[in-house]
């Protein structure tokens, strides 16, 4: 930086073009990576209301992560390609678990399956905040 800028801006002012120029910058997950902690809204026709949480890890198309829940903690696969998304654990033993949706801007959300366990519902995600968001 030059001695002429550094004595237009002073300490203060660098620093608020320091913070500005690093808060500009695109986030990870502003780029469309999934990568990270998702409170979800499960609402399923037989059984009602219930919060859970995805983490998740995205390798181009490839999920990976897991489920917690009241079911435990389960292992993830799944894709997101096209503005889509495909989640998919087991609960139980052998229950396979599927989640369809959407990308939104700031969330995903579609549709889902329990199978036999609870039934079918829908579900919205929203990026968690914080350990304590659920």
């Amino acid at each position: 930086m030059s001695t002429t800028l550094k004595l237009a801006l002073g300490s203060s002012g660098f620093f608020a073009v320091l913070i500005l120029g690093v808060w500009a910058l695109p986030a990870e997950h502003d780029r469309g990576d999934l990568t990270g902690s998702w409170r979800v809204t499960v609402r399923l026709e037989d059984s009602g209301r219930s919060t859970i949480r995805f983490v998740l890890r995205q390798d181009d198309v490839l999920l990976t992560g897991h489920y917690d829940g009241s079911y435990g903690t389960q292992p993830i696969t799944g894709t997101v390609a096209d503005g889509r998304v495909e989640l998919f654990f087991n609960i139980r033993d052998e229950t396979q678990v599927a989640f369809h949706g959407t990308l939104g801007e700031r969330d995903m959300k579609g549709t889902c399956d329990f199978g036999e366990v609870a039934g079918q519902g829908t579900w919205r995600a929203e990026r968690a905040t914080s350990a304590w968001s659920f």
